[in-house]
């Protein structure tokens, strides 16, 4: 029994028609469908991490990144913008935390001492330990992953990503693009001798280098960000806006040719035909030398090149009209504006830090996405301590112990001699004056502890409350 003013049900034909605007227009679930325009171009769907990135397509993109960071306008810069703000001008500190203050203060010492020695620290012996981590950084975020050693002379020797190859002829399974993975454990860096052309490294050329001793210490690291548990070398962070930043090159170079021609032609004269004399241009009258030329359909083509300054007087009855368009025009500006704000943030820079500009907020805009942007930098401040600071204190503390005495023995059999605490960078208030009160307000009113926002700032809590203590008031 139909209700009366109900709709028809649908016929046959109406249905059909429904379920095709459905996947025309990519509505519910239809959306996952191959054939839509959002699924139908991805390619390589499924597998893990490693599978996704193979050594052809990691070498080309760490070929482009690097290719992009010293030839074009924008890429380099915002990569060395980023690495000055993770270090904000400072380096990161290590706190011994033995147990033994003795102990602790004898093992910073002859860590900074090694640390500021260049000949010392660097295998190459260029670099202090807080510029070689600068490099690091740096190459890592344009290349995707970047790896080292802690060798038996006590130097850290870097290596560039594309010496950590599988030995052509020699692969077998566990291989990921030169780590070796055992029970889905990295074990070891197949690293090449000398720099490959490709991928791929000889079979003779490839050495193998453990990441931990049989102790547990860890001997070589990978410096290196991921989005997958399977995987196991990192990616360009400049892959995902490759297109974008190459595009914006080539619309500032459109500019300039378009300036340029502007520029040129800036007006012209039309000689009266009836007039006649050495003022009429005459029939052959061109704006510059002619060259001929003859295509591939046999016919013949003259180019006529312009350049600035020349003088010309067109044969009568034609004009040629100057013309000065507006350059940039706003539409480009805006579009600059796009491309920029996605590598940005694609790289972890806003574009008021990217472009140094503020001129399009007001001041809580600019904090605002300095704060939001700082947790993103934070993140990346502790995965650099995991994965080099740390395992190089551990390392050097190990190389100290036979030359440190009873203590340091009894310390080490206790379990205690390793461990510290790392102090990142932190990056100053951006109101002095008001953070400082906010600080004060939310430790008076206990809405947070001291410790906590200590840590909020970088600071150790002890050594301020230390500090305090000893401090005594000032006689005016």
């Amino acid at each position: 029994m139909r209700i009366q003013g109900a709709p028809e049900p649908f016929s046959l034909a109406s249905q059909e028609l429904f379920q095709e605007s459905k996947r025309e227009y990519k509505a519910g679930l239809d959306a996952t469908l191959p054939n839509n325009r959002f699924m139908r171009n991805r390619r390589g769907l499924g597998g893990t991490g490693d599978y996704h990135l193979d050594a052809w397509q990691l070498w080309y993109v760490r070929e482009v990144a690097r290719h992009m960071d010293r030839c074009d306008s924008l890429p380099g810069q915002v990569n060395t913008r980023l690495v000055d703000s993770l270090f904000a001008g400072s380096q990161y500190s290590i706190e011994p935390d033995t147990g033994d203050p003795g102990l602790d203060l004898e093992l910073w010492s002859r860590h900074d001492a090694w640390a500021r020695n260049k000949r010392a620290c660097d295998w190459k012996g260029e670099r202090t330990l807080a510029q070689l981590q600068w490099m690091l950084k740096c190459q890592m975020i344009m290349d995707g992953d970047i790896f080292g050693t802690l060798n038996d002379d006590g130097t850290v020797e870097v290596v560039e990503g594309d010496r950590c190859v599988s030995p052509a002829g020699a692969w077998k399974p566990g291989m990921a693009c030169g780590v070796e993975v055992v029970g889905g454990k990295r074990v070891a860096f197949w690293f090449a001798k000398s720099q490959p052309l490709g991928p791929w490294g000889s079979a003779d050329d490839v050495e193998r280098r453990e990441i931990y001793l049989s102790n547990g210490l860890q001997v070589a690291f990978q410096c290196y960000g991921t989005h997958r548990v399977s995987q196991n070398r990192g990616y360009s962070w400049c892959h995902p806006v490759m297109v974008e930043a190459g595009m914006l090159d080539d619309l500032d170079f459109a500019m300039i040719v378009k300036a340029q021609s502007a520029a040129a032609i800036s007006g012209t004269i039309e000689a009266n035909p009836s007039a006649g004399g050495p003022g009429y241009g005459g029939a052959n009258a061109a704006l510059g030398a002619e060259t001929s030329r003859v295509g591939a359909d046999g016919a013949t083509r003259t180019e006529i090149a312009v350049k600035p300054g020349t003088y010309v007087e067109l044969p009568g009855g034609k004009k040629l009209s100057g013309y000065s368009p507006s350059i940039p025009n706003p539409e480009h500006i805006e579009h600059v504006k796009y491309q920029l704000r996605k590598l940005g943030g694609a790289l972890n820079m806003p574009y008021v830090a990217l472009m140094l500009d503020a001129s399009e907020t007001n001041f809580s805009g600019f904090r605002g996405a300095m704060d939001v942007v700082r947790q993103s930098w934070r993140r990346i401040q502790r995965d650099h301590i995991e994965q080099f600071v740390s395992p190089v204190w551990q390392w050097r503390a190990m190389r100290e112990l036979p030359s440190l005495g009873a203590a340091a023995m009894k310390r080490y059999k206790a379990g205690t001699l390793l461990n510290h605490r790392v102090r990142p960078p932190r990056w100053k208030y951006i109101q002095p004056l008001q953070d400082a009160q906010a600080d004060a307000l939310v430790i008076g009113e206990r809405l947070d502890s001291p410790r906590s926002v200590c840590a909020e700032r970088g600071v150790d809590f002890d050594d301020v409350a230390r500090v305090s203590a000893l401090q005594r008031p000032i006689q005016v």
